[in-house]
């Protein structure tokens, strides 16, 4: 029991020190392919249909147990000055661009019921650096973050704050790295 405990922990490890290593990946070439999962820029993880917990994600839950193919299908366009599409069910889910082979410049992740804008980001290098907006269903911000190299800084809107002191006591309560991972608080449905 204990090696097969220590064999599935040491897999996992694996797997998330590969996770970290991928947005040094520079993408080279054109190609389209399908997958059960994709390395999601906004989240700086792995982004699959079956460890969606605890995330944001813009795929409701319900659609991942309907019958149909739960795979995505990642499409890269011209690597040196194009851009990264991520599709769910042949709709468009995310759109990141491309410079010099790296994710840099404005993306996009989209609700998938109406392809809406959900969110909007600056990157560079392959990481948040600048601000992130979130779109409620409403179209309106729901939420300003500031990212830098990756990193959360700080919100600096929240449609729900009536004062500074509102958001700095949200501010107070983030703990991860970026909330987009793990952040229940800003879940939209």
């Amino acid at each position: 029991m204990k090696k097969i405990i220590f064999t599935l922990l040491l897999f996992v490890c694996k797997i998330g020190n590969a996770q970290k290593s991928i947005p040094d990946y520079k993408i080279d070439k054109d190609t389209s392919f399908t997958s059960l999962g994709f390395y999601n820029y906004f989240t700086g993880m792995m982004d699959t249909n079956y460890f969606l917990i605890g995330q944001f994600i813009l795929v409701s839950y319900d659609s991942i147990f309907d019958k149909g193919d739960n795979s995505y299908r990642i499409k890269i366009i011209n690597p040196d000055d194009g851009k990264l599409e991520v599709y769910y069910r042949n709709k468009l889910l995310y759109m990141f661009p491309l410079k010099d082979g790296f994710v840099t410049g404005v993306g996009f992740g989209y609700y998938i019921a109406d392809n809406r804008v959900a969110l909007q980001g600056n990157f560079k290098n392959g990481k948040l650096d600048g601000l992130l907006f979130i779109f409620d269903y409403q179209k309106r911000v729901y939420e300003c973050m500031e990212y830098k190299k990756g990193k959360f800084l700080k919100s600096i809107y929240y449609i729900n704050a009536q004062s500074e002191e509102d958001l700095k006591l949200r501010n107070s309560k983030r703990t991860s790295e970026n909330p987009l991972r793990s952040d229940k608080v800003i879940i939209l449905y």
